[in-house]
């Protein structure tokens, strides 16, 4: 089995939304703290999320991000995503956003950052990518905390859990981690 160079420890949580503390319909986790998310996608149906996509990559001996793996969570897996957000190469997600409007994911945004792959450091500034039938829409709900422009936040995303109700997306909640070297 190859070593990663890198591992995440968990690190904090965040939610948002209009009813943040309301049970979630659909949640999705990492599958192990040597892979990170590089890709996020979703569905809405009957006014509910029924779909979450996660693409993850491990992180290889050398520092560098493998082939992605797309894992699929909530009660209608493997239908066709709304929306896809996914990374650029060597990027990992560390914040999320978005939202719904008749009965669609209509905007979905990952806010990514630069994976350097001798020291383990995520790049102060971040890339955003927009997806969805709106790209350009406002946000229902977005986690703002982990991309400070030019901050040292060190934080991944390793776990998205959300809501929809009346045609908005009222709830979301993500879980963080750092990355450090692997003992």
């Amino acid at each position: 089995m190859i070593k990663p160079k890198f591992v995440w420890t968990p690190k904090d949580s965040y939610k948002s939304g209009t009813d943040p503390d309301h049970a979630i319909e659909v949640q999705g986790e990492l599958p192990s703290t040597a892979n990170v998310l590089v890709g996020v996608g979703a569905r809405v149906y009957n006014d509910n999320v029924t779909t979450l996509a996660m693409w993850t990559s491990p992180i290889l001996e050398s520092g560098e991000l493998g082939q992605s793996e797309k894992m699929e969570f909530g009660t209608d897996p493997g239908q066709e995503l709304e929306a896809i957000a996914m990374a650029p190469e060597g990027h990992v997600i560390v914040s999320v956003g978005m939202s719904a409007r008749h009965d669609n994911i209509s905007t979905l945004v990952v806010h990514c950052r630069k994976l350097d792959g001798f020291t383990g450091d995520l790049s102060e500034t971040f890339n955003t990518v927009r997806a969805g039938s709106n790209p350009e829409g406002e946000l229902e709900t977005e986690i703002k905390e982990t991309i400070i422009e030019g901050s040292k936040t060190q934080e991944l995303i390793t776990y998205i859990g959300t809501r929809c109700e009346g045609d908005n997306i009222t709830t979301l909640r993500v879980k963080t981690g750092v990355l450090m070297l692997n003992p």
